[in-house]
């Protein structure tokens, strides 16, 4: 399954490609930077994902990941801004100890992200977004993908933690974004 994570503005921020092994009982998943350079087509030149996804769509970027990285998906879909909020709050939120400052003011929307390295604290969905798309890490872009890839399991197994129902849980799973399949 291909996630694709896109903002309000219909831009693509990062990706991943979650597996799930029932035999192993294992989920993997491999976050992908929006910076990746890929190509549809064998012969194609390699350009940034985010510009497969505004030339080509949630399909082109599907093609370029498959393309590059000689996989299959057989399964994808975008995940809005508003999609992934509703996901944070029915988890009741991430709680992390980040081990930097943060302090950003977003230019687009106003939204703010504050925090002291090593404190712990408790993000809802917007904060919780921030953060996987902080643009400050020491890091770089690097920061963002270790950031997504340690708090999407939280995601998965806190969904199917819950004490409601087990099939409530899988419906989340499968219907907080916009599915389009291969």
């Amino acid at each position: 399954m291909l996630y694709i994570q896109v903002d309000d503005f219909n831009e693509m921020n990062h990706a991943l490609l979650v597996r799930m092994l029932p035999d192993m009982c294992s989920v993997k998943i491999v976050p992908i930077s929006h910076k990746l350079l890929a190509s549809e087509y064998e012969d194609d030149p390699l350009s940034p994902l985010e510009s497969i996804y505004i030339n080509k769509g949630v399909n082109g970027v599907k093609n370029a990941i498959e393309n590059t990285m000689g996989i299959s998906v057989d399964h994808y879909m975008t995940v809005t801004n508003g999609a992934f909020d509703n996901v944070v709050d029915y988890i009741g939120g991430v709680t992390i100890a980040p081990d930097e400052d943060l302090y950003y003011n977003d230019p687009q929307t106003g939204e703010q992200l504050y925090g002291k390295k090593g404190v712990m604290m408790t993000l809802d969905n917007t904060y919780t977004r921030q953060y996987i798309n902080y643009p400050k890490f020491a890091d770089g872009a690097k920061k963002n993908l270790e950031v997504m890839h340690d708090i999407l399991p939280r995601f998965i197994n806190e969904m199917f933690m819950q004490a409601d129902n087990l099939s409530n849980n899988m419906d989340t799973f499968f219907l907080w974004s916009l599915p389009h399949s291969a």
